[in-house]
């Protein structure tokens, strides 16, 4: 018990030993400080296709990012097609920015393959 009081105290003390006093920085000081952000352009793209159960699943994700605007997006995308009666469902959704205008698209649709073209 006294083991755990004294945990509990060390514990409790930990904040205040851990605090840093603030220092306020001047403005030539913050003119030498870089390497803060992060940036990125390009795309990405994945995809994965298989049978699960019987159905044919095709999933698939991107990523883009330009370089020169601020246009950015993200998307995901699945598919479930069953082979012996040709119905499917595909399902999307497609977040990003054009231009500074934000969009988000989701996509629901399904159907039926005429067997045998």
């Amino acid at each position: 018990m006294k083991l755990k009081l004294a945990s509990l105290g060390l514990l409790a003390l930990a904040p205040m030993a851990a605090q840093a006093e603030l220092v306020e920085m001047q403005d030539a000081e913050m003119a030498d400080v870089n390497g803060q952000g992060f940036s990125w352009n390009g795309s990405v793209n994945a995809e994965w296709s298989g049978t699960v159960a019987g159905y044919g699943v095709t999933k698939s994700f991107s990523a883009y990012k330009s370089e020169y605007h601020p246009e950015w997006s993200i998307g995901v995308s699945e598919q479930v097609v069953n082979p012996y009666s040709g119905r499917w469902a595909s399902k999307s959704l497609e977040v990003g920015a054009d231009h500074g205008t934000k969009y988000i698209t989701p996509s629901f649709s399904w159907g039926r393959n005429t067997l045998g073209s």
